[in-house]
């Protein structure tokens, strides 16, 4: 199963109910919400999808249901911007 993780090079700040992603090699910032940031704090260890969702709705008492098809869509951007990568 593939695991994800944070990549070094990223400072994060809580504001409010979203969090700020800088991206300190290639200058850019990425703005998430409250549960994203709850993701990203998470991706400091290894993380699979269906690890990440379980931790949500245990962790942080989300009741709302979340998709594996949401969390995987929301893991891909992160990856695009090169804020995440694959675990090895």
């Amino acid at each position: 199963m593939k695991q994800f993780i944070r990549n070094q090079d990223m400072e994060a700040v809580q504001l409010d109910s979203e969090w700020v992603i800088l991206n300190t090699e290639a200058y850019t910032v990425t703005k998430i919400n409250e549960l994203g940031g709850c993701c990203w704090s998470l991706l400091e260890n290894p993380c699979t999808i269906h690890s990440l969702i379980r931790s949500l709705q245990t962790d942080y008492r989300i009741e709302d249901e979340l998709s594996f098809e949401d969390m995987e869509s929301f893991l891909s951007e992160l990856i695009k911007y090169g804020l995440i990568d694959y675990a090895n």
